[in-house]
């Protein structure tokens, strides 16, 4: 089953442990994930995914110095929370040598999956990679939320 939603991308560059908000100001497709028994799943704590490319493109007009000079070129990694129960503890991207997060909202369990290099998935042409998210309502409006480190 698909629907559109706005997308709302947590991102961390390289190690720091800040995490960036990028924004869509459009409705982007997202597949929403089922449970068992097929009745679709959303809003606070249930899953979609988009586009990996759809994704990208919100973080580079969010922050286009990424990409603006062609110099930079950064590994993409995406926390698939559906992996969440093969995580030992909960993954703290923003700093890789943490055992443990901390207890705050960047401590989020799942798995970190690599999907190669930004400037691959940015010329790509294949529309079916896709990054996983967590629906979540802000102010009264219901987002797929991504969270990406991205490594330089």
């Amino acid at each position: 089953m698909s629907s559109s939603y706005p997308l709302r991308i947590l991102y961390t560059i390289n190690s720091s442990p800040q995490y960036i908000l990028a924004k869509s100001h459009i409705a982007h497709p997202v597949d929403l994930i089922q449970n068992e028994d097929n009745a679709p799943q959303h809003v606070n704590h249930f899953y979609g995914s988009t586009t990996l490319k759809n994704c990208l493109h919100t973080i580079c007009r969010s922050s286009p110095e990424l990409v603006q000079d062609g110099s930079r070129d950064f590994s993409v990694y995406v926390l698939d929370p559906l992996e969440s129960n093969s995580a030992p503890a909960p993954v703290n991207l923003s700093d890789p040598s943490a055992k443990h997060a901390a207890t705050s909202s960047s401590a989020m369990r799942g798995v970190a999956v690599g999907f190669g290099l930004m400037s691959w998935a940015l010329r790509s042409e294949d529309a079916s990679i896709k990054a996983v998210g967590t629906f979540v309502k802000v102010s009264g409006s219901e987002y797929l939320e991504v969270v990406f480190a991205l490594r330089e």
